[in-house]
């Protein structure tokens, strides 16, 4: 991983997968969804996370104690495929995903991530395959190979549509002011 793409964990620990994201650099953000949830003893014996890629509100808003936030996508990453499955913990991140999807005007995508030791041709080098799950119907959708060291990831991130969800969301974030998000909050809160 390049030093100038994005930061390595201070502590040198962390998730395969979440490390290789951060490939994409410093202005990807992303959240190891679990801890907030309270699952965390769930996720440390079974090896399945759920992580939140998400955009901040602009740098200027820094020092204001209230954010505003955008979500790209929940990735929930499985030890094996036959966790892949529309249990009642996948139906409930669906839900998150549409629930959030209706504050902002992109929609949060949902993605099954799972380490490989094949890519898809066969060869050996593994790395991890990103099932897309529609968020509507639970329909399972493309599904990409990425390599496990986090290359080539930007390209697959822009081929797949979330650089672009990214760059829309950015846009908002930066176009809308805090008193605009409060109202259209108040505004979803009461019809």
């Amino acid at each position: 991983m390049s030093a100038t793409r994005g930061r390595s964990r201070i502590d040198g620990r962390g998730d395969s997968f979440a490390n290789a994201h951060r490939s994409l650099g410093a202005d990807y953000y992303m959240n190891d969804f679990d801890v907030l949830v309270g699952s965390l003893d769930f996720a440390k014996h079974t090896e399945d996370r759920l992580f939140a890629e998400y955009e901040p509100d602009p740098v200027r808003n820094k020092n204001n104690p209230i954010r505003q936030f955008g979500t790209i996508a929940l990735f929930d990453r499985k030890s094996h495929w036959g966790a892949c499955s529309l249990n009642i913990a996948t139906k409930y991140q669906l839900h998150i995903c549409r629930a959030l999807s209706e504050l902002q005007p992109v929609p949060v995508r949902f993605f099954w991530v799972v380490e490989i030791e094949l890519d898809h041709f066969g060869f050996l080098g593994g790395g991890y395959a990103m099932q897309e799950v529609s968020t509507t119907t639970g329909e399972r959708l493309e599904c990409r190979t990425l390599p496990l060291d986090g290359s080539l990831w930007s390209k697959i991130w822009e081929e797949v549509g979330l650089y672009g969800n990214r760059t829309r969301l950015r846009e908002w974030l930066r176009s809308t002011s805090p008193e605009q998000f409060r109202a259209e909050r108040q505004k979803s809160l009461f019809t």
